[in-house]
């Protein structure tokens, strides 16, 4: 997702998450309880999902928007974790 001047990748989010969404932009827990705060509930599970990066080192926000998706709806993050092809 490129960013115009003045922009930010918060921007969009509210009207769902965008499939071309550049989970590089999630550098820190601040931005990762941004992240899963700012998107609509049925796309929450689905970013949580698809924030972890095998080999990054994103680990702490990836966990922290696991879990902020996980307080938010239970059945939303684990059905998106269910229907992962990674499963």
């Amino acid at each position: 997702m490129a960013q115009t001047r003045g922009r930010s990748w918060r921007d969009d989010l509210l009207s769902g998450l965008p499939e071309d969404f550049d989970y590089g932009n999630i550098q820190t827990v601040d931005d990762a309880f941004s992240l899963i705060g700012h998107l609509p509930n049925e796309d929450r599970g689905n970013a949580a999902r698809d924030i972890r990066a095998p080999g990054s080192d994103r680990t702490p926000s990836a966990y922290a928007g696991m879990m902020a998706a996980w307080q938010h709806d239970h059945a939303v993050t684990v059905h998106a974790f269910l229907t992962s092809d990674e499963i």
